[in-house]
């Protein structure tokens, strides 16, 4: 009877998630809608716009698209079923992301526990670039599903050791690559993990990661092989085919960078000056999305966006509320980060080598993967991840402030 109640309850909260993460951009799509009239164009910008031209080339493979496909198909299909919009194809986006928002809480809720699966959630569905750019028509929400399902998938190897758990992460990661090029050598990251979990014995640990590898490539195999016969070139799409092609130049650029560097080099400068250039990928808020998306003209605020006094001060003109807003956000967004160094500190506090490894594996990953080109919208991959460490940190400290309670009473 326990059981059965928890099993209802389990199910309410994850409605109850799913209904959280659903109505609060609804009712922003809403508003966007009443300022511009109906015309939601506001949230198609060059991405957006590319997307849903590939959706209508995408049936009849005229050309090698500039992404990958998954994405343009999955949108037209969509398309075709329901009619082509702006509107529509972002309630789809709004419905995907609060449907992984619910597939991490019940994946966390099975694998660690209920009150770190809230938190979790709860930070997903208020962290300030995922109000607004959940709303394009573009593949994070897809992505951002489909990494749920990963999470899942590749939580239950870890647990239960069985190779179908492998095929099933290999088979989800391919698609992830066929939505986003920045996963590509993302399994290897996956493989690392499995040596990790399995150190010493590598034995196993090499079947595994070596049959994850082998299925994710063998899905992979037919778009590489169609692609090069058609137009003879190996890759995935052309932004792939464009990078592969630059690969040598950009490494050769970055040698000659490291040999012509000034004999004062100094390695502090150069990580604030990393930081500092890609302050929209660690604190990004989404600020500019959200108020031209509710009729505001951002022309002037963007030519200050550089410098934080000058933005700060050119934004009170647009009123105390977005002043208000931008603190609240930035607040938010920068104690997510925080804590989620926290958490990775307290792992080494308390000697959790392998749990650390896999979130340092992951975080660096995605950082280097977007080491050049960056901004606010790239950070979202982390953000499932940043939201369970700082979960993580939560939790060890309500858990303990309640140990404590218990003891004085």
């Amino acid at each position: 009877m326990e059981k059965r109640y928890n099993k209802k309850n389990l199910i309410l909260q994850a409605l109850l998630i799913f209904i959280l993460a659903l109505l609060p951009r609804l009712l922003l799509l809403y508003f966007t809608s009443l300022a511009h009239q109906g015309n939601l164009s506001v949230l198609v910008n060059i991405d957006e716009a590319r997307y849903i031209q590939e959706a209508g080339e995408v049936l009849n493979a005229s050309k090698l698209l500039w992404d990958v496909p998954l994405y343009p198909i999955f949108l037209a299909a969509f398309f075709k079923m329901f009619g082509a919009s702006y509107l529509l194809a972002s309630i789809l986006n709004i419905f995907l992301f609060s449907l992984a928002v619910v597939i991490f809480y019940l994946t966390i809720v099975r694998f660690f526990n209920r009150l770190e699966a809230l938190i979790t959630a709860a930070i997903m569905i208020l962290f300030p670039t995922l109000l607004i750019d959940i709303l394009y028509p573009a593949a994070e929400a897809l992505y951002l599903l489909l990494l749920s399902l990963a999470f899942y998938t590749f939580l239950s190897y870890l647990k239960y050791e069985k190779l179908v758990y492998i095929a099933l992460t290999a088979l989800i990661l391919s698609l992830l690559t066929l939505t986003k090029e920045t996963f590509f050598f993302f399994p290897l990251i996956i493989a690392a993990m499995i040596f990790i979990k399995n150190f010493p014995g590598f034995r196993r640990a090499f079947k595994a990661a070596l049959f994850l590898i082998a299925v994710y490539i063998l899905i992979l195999s037919p778009l590489l092989i169609y692609n090069y016969h058609a137009y003879g070139k190996i890759g995935l799409s052309q932004k792939m085919v464009g990078v592969i092609k630059t690969l040598p130049e950009n490494l050769d650029a970055i040698k000659r960078k490291k040999i012509t560097a000034t004999p004062n080099y100094n390695p502090v400068i150069t990580v604030k000056n990393f930081l500092w250039e890609r302050k929209r990928f660690f604190l990004g808020t989404g600020t500019f999305g959200l108020m031209r998306a509710i009729g505001y003209n951002t022309t002037k605020l963007e030519t200050v966006a550089d410098s934080p006094q000058e933005y700060l001060k050119t934004l009170k003109e647009y009123g105390p509320g977005w002043v208000i807003f931008q603190y609240l956000a930035l607040f938010f967004t920068a104690f997510v980060l925080l804590s989620s160094f926290l958490a990775m500190l307290l792992f080494l506090i308390k000697r959790n080598w392998k749990e650390l490894s896999y979130f340092m594996l992951v975080i660096f990953y995605f950082i280097t993967a977007y080491s050049y080109r960056y901004n606010s919208r790239y950070s979202i991959v982390l953000v499932p991840f940043l939201s369970l460490l700082s979960a993580y940190l939560y939790s060890r400290i309500y858990l303990k402030f309640k140990a404590r309670l218990s003891l004085k009473r």
